[in-house]
């Protein structure tokens, strides 16, 4: 085999590795990447014991116990009754369901 032919099958069989590596490495980022946006999300659970309190405070209330953050209109938030709501280690979901039931 003459020496072009050698450093052409090296420069080859390099190239192969190479791409296998950074197949690898992609396919690595991709699982950790899911991994971590399946366990960033989790049911964060709440305890609450609110008697006739606006849903403003309601709402104020959950984003200091938790990690959410509410985003809503202050006019259309105060026409609303004062709610009532008690609950223990209940998700978060839970809670918002239970809060605005009757509204």
């Amino acid at each position: 085999m003459s020496k072009i032919n050698k450093e052409l099958a090296f420069e080859q069989g390099s190239f192969f590795k190479f791409m296998r590596i950074m197949r690898l490495t992609i396919a690595l980022m991709v699982v950790g990447c899911l991994h971590v946006a399946a366990a960033g999300h989790g049911q964060e659970k709440v305890t609450l014991n609110l008697k006739s309190v606006e849903l403003r405070k309601a709402l104020i209330t959950i984003e200091k116990k938790s990690d959410y953050r509410f985003l809503f209109n202050e006019a259309l938030v105060s026409k609303k009754p004062k709610v009532d709501i008690q609950v223990t280690d209940v998700p978060v979901t839970s809670v918002l369901d239970q809060l605005f039931q009757n509204l």
